[in-house]
């Protein structure tokens, strides 16, 4: 080879391949996958979901959810997003002073939402442990009929003689996990143990086996602090412990080939699936003579964070198709949201059970404008409850999507009837509560917006939907009913079709909040005079019937009305 090119031209020659090789290895995988340059991300209005923003300071910065579908609850690893930007040793954040020390297990009953839309969210009390908590992923099992919790805890750093903090950005966190217990009717977390090892590196997700005794922790990183570690998203980085909830005792079990290994997931047949941050590759893994060995891989194409295998072995992923968007709404995530995406590779428990593997990864839903979507961090599938629910560890709200049924899908033409009968200044005399220049309600729930259509985003068939402010009438959340109609050439509402009950929750310090309710799971409700839509006459009336027969009730006029009924498209797939 010498011979025939020549020193110098094997010389250029040899830089080139190591450039092709840099470039395909590494830079391909930033521009392209890591930051998604030329992805295509499709809108909400793409996927058959009504998803609400839940906003509560309870709510903020929730890293991690877990599900009980049995028990019907949400549970959600939370703190203040000022606290989440001063110290998360993860992001390389090390303000120990400037941290909340507010972290907390948030809840929701999810099938609950209640007049505020809060879904009964509380915050579980903690007993037999008197540090404060710095919460990162979680797991939970239930044993013996009670729940057990298995909470990555980055403790500051602390001296072990004065009792004084150290440097965390020398020498990192002091991270660990924390076990607690809580009773079926109880609603303190008790304290069990804690687990602390060498191993326990930089944690950023944990599994837990069905017999809640052994538990993989995922290191994102290889090492505490240091500069090495801004190389790792070029040339990986990360590992795995497997930890002992009896022993507390931890040891490396697998620290090769992983690139910011984040989201993990357990499955009954002994898996661990693991999500490469930067590489988009998910990771399938067994435990065999104490250490994870590699069994299988999937590459999704997208950087992701969480995992979570649903009621149906689907293996569910909260996945950054724009990451410098992700970046950008860290630094300002009260007024910046991220574009979403939550990918499915649909079966794999089953797959890797009978060894017919077949993955296909294909997105549940995707947010491409952040209308609905935190900047997602977590997404978990509520099979039974047709339900998503997403949060964000920089978010200021979680999100709670239902699902349509089969084959409907938004459409751009959005369009409504809707009724405004109160201004802001009656609604003040009649009820005394401030607005700011936003709009947002200071005080109490009082209003409809000035623009409803954002509350009625209609799927599938031709809809009409009418609304009325019984808010001030009745502190009963704004009602809003709608009916499907045939055709699109059918201009009367015989025969028309129940859809949706959409219920508007006004509630202080926030927006309005949109909950959409499927009539299959929930009973239509109404407030104040507005019972007169359900009665079983009102179908034979034309459109301009209903128009005329709004403007008799509660003194409103023709001129109230917002909008005129549009048709909706209905897909087949």
């Amino acid at each position: 080879m010498v011979g025939i090119l020549g020193p110098r031209a094997l010389s250029w020659a040899l830089v080139v391949l190591a450039t092709g090789v840099v470039y395909t290895t590494y830079i391909h995988n930033i521009i392209f996958l890591t930051i998604g340059i030329g992805r295509e991300i499709q809108p909400i209005e793409d996927f058959p979901w009504i998803c609400t923003r839940v906003q509560h300071s309870l709510l903020e910065g929730c890293e991690d959810l877990w599900l009980d579908d049995q028990e019907r609850k949400l549970y959600a690893a939370c703190t203040s997003l000022d606290s989440r930007q001063a110290w998360s040793p993860a992001g390389d954040k090390y303000n120990i002073s400037a941290r909340s020390r507010t972290d907390h297990i948030a809840v929701l009953d999810i099938d609950q939402p209640g007049l505020d839309g809060l879904y009964g969210l509380r915050q579980l009390q903690i007993g037999g442990y008197h540090d404060d908590l710095d919460l990162h992923g979680f797991d939970v099992r239930n044993i013996e009929g009670r729940l057990r919790f298995w909470l990555i805890n980055h403790r500051p750093p602390v001296d072990p003689v004065t009792g004084e903090f150290l440097d965390a950005s020398t020498v990192g966190a002091n991270s660990t996990v924390e076990i607690f217990d809580l009773d079926e009717t109880s609603e303190t977390l008790e304290h069990v143990k804690t687990v602390a090892s060498e191993a326990i590196i930089t944690p950023n997700g944990v599994a837990v086996e069905e017999d809640g005794l052994g538990f993989v922790i995922t290191n994102d990183h290889n090492t505490k602090t240091g500069a090495s570690r801004g190389l790792e998203i070029l040339i990986g980085g990360g590992s795995l412990a497997y930890c002992r909830s009896d022993t507390g005792k931890c040891h490396i079990a697998a620290d090769k080939g992983f690139s910011m290994a984040n989201g993990i997931a357990h499955d009954k047949n002994g898996h661990f699936y693991v999500a490469h941050s930067v590489t988009g590759l998910i990771t399938v893994h067994k435990l065999v003579n104490n250490q994870l060995i590699q069994v299988d891989s999937i590459h999704t194409g997208y950087p992701m964070d969480n995992l979570w295998l649903d009621a149906d072995g689907n293996l569910i992923a909260a996945a950054f198709p724009d990451f410098i968007a992700f970046a950008k709404s860290t630094m300002d995530p009260y007024n910046v949201v991220a574009p979403a995406t939550v990918l499915s590779i649909n079966g794999i428990a089953n797959q890797l059970k009978t060894l017919g593997k077949n993955f296909k990864v294909s997105k549940l839903v995707e947010d491409r404008d952040a209308k609905s979507l935190p900047s997602s961090t977590v997404a978990v599938h509520d099979v039974k409850g047709h339900k998503l629910f997403l949060a964000g560890v920089f978010s200021p709200f979680i999100t709670i999507c239902e699902q349509l049924p089969h084959g409907l899908r938004l459409s751009g033409e959005l369009a409504y009837i809707a009724t405004k009968h109160l201004t802001n200044k009656a609604l003040a005399k009649a009820n005394p509560y401030a607005f700011d220049q936003s709009g947002r309600i200071k005080s109490a729930a009082t209003r409809i917006p000035e623009d409803p259509a954002p509350l009625a985003r209609a799927h599938g068939l031709p809809l009409i939907i009418v609304n009325k402010d019984s808010v001030p009438l009745t502190r009963r959340p704004f009602a809003l009913h709608s009916a499907a109609l045939k055709s699109k050439s059918d201009k009367n509402l015989k025969g028309a079709a129940s859809a949706f009950t959409i219920g508007t929750i006004l509630h202080p310090g926030g927006m309005p909040l949109i909950i959409a309710m499927s009539p299959d799971t929930n009973p239509f409700r109404a407030a104040g005079e507005f019972t007169l839509w359900v009665k079983p006459s009102f179908s034979d009336w034309t459109v301009d019937a209903v128009l005329d027969e709004l403007g008799k009730v509660g003194n409103m006029r023709q001129n109230d009305i917002l909008g005129t009924f549009a048709y909706f498209k209905q897909t087949e797939d």
